[in-house]
């Protein structure tokens, strides 16, 4: 496996990560897991080559709001 594809993986697995830590509200809740989450983000914010996407998404039938993020970590930028 080519560094790139192993930093691409990596980068995917810490995404995933703080996908989860974001829907649990169990760990929301606890400052610990919040610390982590927030070095999480740091880290794919510094290490991540970010590919850009913008999108909208619904608010209401007839409100929407764009959104920008990365294809790779799923980030909103």
């Amino acid at each position: 496996m080519s560094s790139v594809a192993l930093n691409n993986f990596f980068i995917y697995m810490i995404s995933v990560l703080d996908e989860e830590i974001y829907v649990n509200s169990f760990m929301r809740e606890n400052n610990n897991i919040t610390n982590i989450r927030d070095n999480i983000r740091d880290y794919l914010i510094d290490n991540c080559e970010h590919d850009v996407e913008t999108d909208y998404i619904d608010l209401t039938p007839e409100q929407s709001q764009k959104i920008v993020y990365c294809t790779k970590c799923n980030m909103t930028l």
